[in-house]
């Protein structure tokens, strides 16, 4: 062509520079195309010395023709190769080449340091351009899939976030109740301290009289011997038990009363939460509020479990093994607190009822 005959004045290496001068015309993206082509041009060399190359001159001439590149990628392949002493013929063999003056190593230095001085910029320039021009496919979920997870997600909570609530309900009472158990004993232990036994100073009625001039002996007596040994936060008569009786508050919410008959000091209800949102009636007792009994002078009802002893879990009998059966189905549902004190404060898998506080 005549690329070729127009580089005949010109060294190798000059004219393959030159070659390369002029294809910096063409857009970017055709001499990213003539790039590839040298590379895929490489020559491979046969037994004896002979080249041969994968592009004949006239399949280079023709390509870029259809390409509208106006430079022979054959000629730029032909100046390059000249430097080394041979020529591409239309058949693709190139001219016998002395092994000594051309071997295979040499050659492919040679072709590639005379090109890429001046391809290299511009090589890195089109294939900077190529990484961030293609088009690219952004990942994303479909609001189907969304839907169909949030779905699945919302069925899963809605069958375990229950299960969890009330665990924490448990979990709530549980500790509210022995805490109680403890304090309340400690304070009995305390008082007995100053006033000696506990069977001497307890008071098994106490008038509670709020009628003016009259004195609430019930309150009275809780504030002496009780009052200074516990942390009570406030105190106020319980809302539809018998006038006069006061209900204590703790600093964890609880509540606590000698409620009874109004004048017996030895029935005690203990409420884990705000006693005004726990109805006071016997659907209650096992549930938000639960039953204690203080009699340590005295048997009660034939049983001497609770003499010399301070505030205990009430029971109706004296075999655990029924405390579940009375909790479930007696009126009053005492046993209730003593079958939870029986498992170590901990609330049964059985138990009958759901707490709360």
């Amino acid at each position: 062509g005549g690329g070729a005959s127009s580089l005949s004045s010109l060294t190798g290496t000059e004219q393959g520079i030159q070659t390369v001068e002029e294809s910096k015309t063409l857009s970017w993206r055709a001499f990213w195309r003539c790039l590839i082509e040298i590379k895929s041009s490489l020559p491979a060399f046969t037994k004896g010395g002979n080249v041969r190359t994968s592009l004949t001159k006239a399949d280079c001439e023709q390509r870029a023709k259809r390409q509208h590149e106006g430079v022979s990628v054959a000629d730029l392949f032909n100046a390059s190769n000249q430097a080394g002493g041979g020529t591409i013929v239309p058949g693709g063999i190139v001219e016998q080449i002395h092994p000594s003056t051309f071997t295979r190593r040499k050659a492919v230095i040679r072709i590639i340091q005379d090109v890429r001085k001046v391809w290299f910029s511009d090589t890195l320039r089109a294939g900077f351009a190529i990484a961030h021009t293609a088009p690219s496919r952004k990942s994303a979920f479909t609001l189907a899939e969304v839907l169909i997870t949030l779905g699945i997600i919302g069925v899963v909570a809605a069958m375990t976030l229950p299960t969890v609530m009330q665990n924490y309900r448990n979990h709530v009472v549980e500790t509210r109740l022995a805490k109680f158990y403890t304090i309340i004993n400690q304070a009995i232990r305390l008082a007995e301290a100053d006033y000696g036994d506990k069977s001497y100073w307890f008071e098994e009625n106490a008038g509670n009289s709020t009628a003016s001039g009259d004195v609430n002996e019930k309150y009275e007596w809780f504030k002496k011997y009780f009052y200074p040994y516990m942390k009570i936060i406030k105190y106020k008569q319980l809302k539809g038990a018998t006038s006069g009786v006061y209900v204590y508050y703790l600093p964890d919410g609880s509540a606590f009363a000698s409620v009874n008959g109004g004048q017996v000091n030895r029935d005690w209800l203990f409420w884990p939460g705000n006693p005004d949102k726990c109805p006071y009636d016997d659907s209650s007792t096992g549930v938000c509020r639960f039953w204690f009994f203080y009699s340590p002078g005295n048997e009660y009802e034939g049983t001497s479990f609770y003499k010399n002893k301070g505030v205990e879990p009430w029971r109706t009998t004296a075999n655990p093994d029924d405390f579940l059966e009375n909790c479930k189905t007696s009126t009053h549902r005492y046993d209730c607190t003593a079958l939870i004190h029986a498992n170590g404060w901990k609330i049964p898998k059985d138990y009958p009822f759901k707490v709360r506080y």
